[in-house]
């Protein structure tokens, strides 16, 4: 399992610790005059892994372990780096990439008889969601999230486990996280800048508004601002509550 460190050489020398906002600041930086690739290389190499271990039907030890790694660099990068040098140095089309992985995948999970049975996730699938914790601090990840239609198959992906049964403990946490994280995005460093109901208007409409809900019963050790922040704001939606929680309507029947 990968620790909070995670040291990458520099072409000038240099070794930094992506797992701190300088060493994370410094490994972008290093990209301004050639043009950054990380994540669509990573997503690349997962994708290969993936399909190859779906035609075997089995993925070895070492090769779960380099998925997680792969993206392990991904959460490191989107959680360590300032929100302006993320912005400035990371391509539109290298987050697309990653999101696009991310969303092939979790329909493929939504349909695995294990997930739909116990919740749960082994280590390196359970990778593959933590990194939108950290993406979804930043504007363009979180933008792009709801134009593709990532919300829709994560409520698709919950829902796979049949109310009224839920994640385990750590994937609840990780998607009450992320879905937290986007709203506050949408709120803060949009442009121009959602307002709250326009927010849960969406999440609504995919059915995410109520799965996140669902996931944030699964009592967790610690309460995230982004998700307190969440809760917040949709208690300042009085119509919209009356409208979406009322007898009949999808959000009211899941919830």
């Amino acid at each position: 399992m990968p620790e909070d460190s995670c040291k990458v050489h520099l072409d000038d020398g240099r070794t930094v610790d992506i797992c701190t906002t300088r060493g994370a600041d410094t490994y972008l930086q290093s990209y301004q005059s050639i043009e950054f690739k990380l994540f669509s290389k990573n997503m690349r190499d997962a994708k290969k892994i993936r399909e190859k271990g779906r035609r075997k039907g089995r993925l070895s030890a070492a090769v779960k372990s380099r998925l997680t790694l792969l993206y392990f660099m991904v959460d490191s990068i989107a959680q360590y780096s300032s929100l302006e040098i993320f912005t400035s140095i990371v391509p539109k089309l290298e987050i697309e990439e990653w999101i696009e992985h991310v969303i092939v995948e979790l329909k493929e999970k939504s349909g695995d008889k294990k997930w739909a049975q116990t919740g749960t996730l082994e280590q390196h699938d359970t990778f593959l969601l933590n990194p939108c914790v950290s993406m979804f601090r930043h504007a363009i990840p979180t933008q792009l999230a709801f134009e593709k239609g990532f919300f829709k198959v994560l409520s698709e992906f919950v829902e796979a486990r049949k109310a009224p049964l839920l994640p385990c403990a750590d994937i609840a946490d990780t998607i009450t996280l992320l879905v937290g994280n986007a709203i506050t995005s949408t709120l803060r460093v949009f442009d121009p800048i959602w307002n709250a109901e326009k927010t849960f208007k969406k999440l609504e409409s995919c059915g995410m508004l109520a799965q996140f809900i669902r996931c944030s019963t699964v009592p967790q050790q610690h309460d995230a601002f982004s998700v307190l922040r969440a809760f917040h704001e949709l208690l300042q939606c009085p119509v919209l509550i009356k409208k979406i929680f009322k007898k009949g309507e999808p959000c009211s029947d899941v919830v």
